[in-house]
């Protein structure tokens, strides 16, 4: 048996959580500023959307390796310095990006910086949420939790639809970021003090009862590696379709604002969070198995994106409800993989790095979402991009189709 700290009253254990879901959805409001702002950029003339997209995939190609040392880092640290770090930090950055954002080449460096501080903030979260709160609590928390970076891209494209420039989403970020992480400094603190040690059992190599099962073996028993590749499929359609549809939209229907066409995104990433009723009714009741769920969400968006082909040549309505739903189910997979998939390396002390290790591939995929669909967009123009959209959400359900039998064996060793 083990021991680790946790909270053992719900009011406590939801105050935290409040503060973490808030904390994160402004984290991630803040590190997609370029992509909620691109309509605006792009309509001002200041940028086009491939050089805007480079800002973003640098963010992403630092973001990603970070992600598997933050993961390890989250399993052996204090996992609120570590959020602290990419909290103050960002909010550091984002004011220098509005004071000095007529400098392309200072706006680029200093938000590769802004991904390296960030290094361990996801897997510090996880960790938290996986383990320090309320026993009872965990699961239902760790479900909630994915629903902060629908809230947090909702609010990053709704005041990109009201804020006079787009250089002040980068001021609204910092003072937001600012104030977030001093209430989560006093918060935890207060809190740290009620945490009790809780015993559990670690699970181990072939009976599962050896000490600390070796990295590769445990990869290679869980499939990990191909669920990885999957979730970069999966993620990718979570991200391009929301970072590019105002600029999509506007350009594609003479009669949307940039203002409308920002406000408009925001409300179809905001049907997101109906993934939480998804998943709610068929996971555990009817279904248990994590990848196959993924799956079964992948497939059912297939269709929905494949009406988008149809951009500038069918009515906005139908545009705009396929977006809905596509988003829906994608959100819905993809907060299986990010949220239940990791938790159930949590008796095996590796939850925060297997979070970190997928929410790097996310990373890199966001590289692909972010600059090769609008390289795609600029060059080949909107129907070419959005048959990739199809190409690649198909690869993703091949993958999650395949990786089904192996997780399922997996997950039955640690029921």
């Amino acid at each position: 048996m083990f021991e680790r700290k946790a909270l053992t009253d719900s009011k406590s254990s939801w105050l935290l959580f409040v503060v973490i879901f808030l904390l994160w959805a402004i984290l991630f409001m803040s590190k997609n500023c370029f992509s909620t702002a691109m309509a605006a950029i792009v309509s001002e003339g200041f940028m086009t959307k491939s050089q805007t997209s480079i800002i973003t995939a640098a963010f992403w190609l630092v973001y990603a390796p970070g992600q598997v040392i933050g993961g390890i880092f989250a399993d052996r640290r204090p996992p609120q310095a570590l959020i602290l770090i990419a909290i103050f930090g960002a909010s550091v950055i984002n004011l220098g990006i509005y004071l000095f954002y007529k400098s392309y080449a200072f706006m680029l460096i200093v938000w590769c910086l802004n991904a390296a501080l960030q290094f361990a903030a996801w897997p510090s979260v996880f960790k938290i949420v996986s383990t320090q709160l309320k026993k009872e609590n965990r699961t239902n928390c760790v479900f909630i939790l994915s629903l902060s970076t629908i809230v947090g891209l909702m609010f990053g494209y709704i005041l990109s639809g009201i804020v006079p420039r787009w250089q002040d989403n980068f001021l609204v970020s910092s003072i937001a970021l600012f104030a977030i992480g001093l209430l989560f400094l006093i918060v935890y603190s207060s809190l740290l003090k009620k945490m009790k040690p809780e015993k559990f059992e670690m699970k181990q190599q072939g009976d599962h009862h050896a000490k600390h099962e070796p990295l590769g073996s445990l990869l290679k028993r869980s499939g990990i590696i191909p669920i990885c590749i999957g979730a970069f499929f999966c993620n990718v359609m979570v991200n391009g379709p929301k970072s590019l549809a105002p600029t999509m939209l506007v350009e594609c229907y003479e009669s949307m604002t940039v203002s409308m066409a920002n406000i408009l995104n925001a409300f179809i990433i905001a049907s997101g969070v109906l993934n939480i009723v998804i998943g709610k009714i068929i996971y555990p009741k009817f279904l248990k198995n994590e990848t196959l769920i993924v799956a079964i969400t992948m497939t059912a968006a297939a269709p929905f994106f494949i009406i988008n082909i149809g951009i500038s040549r069918i009515p906005l309505l139908p545009i705009i409800c396929s977006l809905i739903f596509g988003l829906l189910f994608v959100n819905t997979a993809y907060t299986f993989i990010t949220s239940h998939i990791p938790a159930r390396f949590n008796v095996y002390g590796m939850g925060g790095m297997i979070a970190g290790l997928i929410n790097g591939v996310a990373a890199l995929s966001n590289v692909f979402s972010s600059y090769v669909f609008a390289a795609i967009a600029d060059d080949w123009g909107w129907r070419v991009t959005t048959v990739t959209w199809v190409i690649v959400t198909v690869l993703g359900c091949v993958v999650f189709w395949a990786a089904v039998r192996q997780w399922k064996k997996f997950t039955s060793n640690n029921d």
